[in-house]
């Protein structure tokens, strides 16, 4: 058996990302089961914004490279990657909180978000995350109702009651197909 050794305060890149696709979790379960999302959501969106001003200001990471290889015609495949980074870059910045302010001293987040590159890095991995977690949810959605049945039902949930519902739940990874128009919410450009 291997030991993980780990500094602490340390992350990996894949660590951080699914940090971001639970905390927008929220927002997507909103999405999915009333088609519009409400003011609740407020400190998940600071949430998001700090967190990935930090990684792309602090820590240099960047949105997954789209990569159609398999799925598109080597003519207009990168076009057609880059026009999905940039459906991404169009979620994202509409979920940034406008409200973080501009680029301050020491301040690692406002420099990054007022930075053009990076505030454009920081929206594609939010739209990335967003996209990830609201597949998530659709593929999910009788689970998710279950656990918040169970949830409304009991009141409280402790311990091995969380893991013995959500585990009834049976809740799924599911299959993102990026070329699919019905991934995709309807955003405003």
């Amino acid at each position: 058996m291997q030991k993980e050794e780990r500094v602490e305060g340390i992350a990996f890149r894949h660590e951080e990302i699914a940090q971001l696709v639970m905390i927008l979790g929220a927002m997507a379960a909103e999405h999915v089961f009333y088609g519009e999302n409400s003011t609740g959501v407020g400190g998940d969106v600071q949430s998001v914004t700090t967190l990935v001003g930090m990684l792309v200001g602090a820590a240099a990471i960047g949105p997954e490279p789209v990569d159609l290889r398999g799925q598109v015609p080597e003519k207009g495949r990168e076009d057609r990657e880059r026009e999905l980074m940039d459906r991404f870059e169009l979620i994202g910045n509409q979920i940034i909180n406008r409200l973080s302010g501009g680029p301050m001293m020491g301040d690692v987040v406002g420099a990054a978000l007022g930075d053009r590159f990076k505030r454009m890095a920081a929206a594609r991995i939010i739209g990335q995350a967003y996209i990830t977690a609201l597949a998530c949810m659709r593929h999910n959605r009788e689970g998710v109702a279950r656990v918040a049945e169970t949830l409304m039902e009991r009141r409280e949930l402790y311990g091995d009651e969380v893991t013995e519902v959500l585990n009834a739940a049976s809740l799924e990874a599911p299959a993102i197909d990026l070329l699919d128009e019905d991934l995709w919410p309807k955003v405003a450009a």
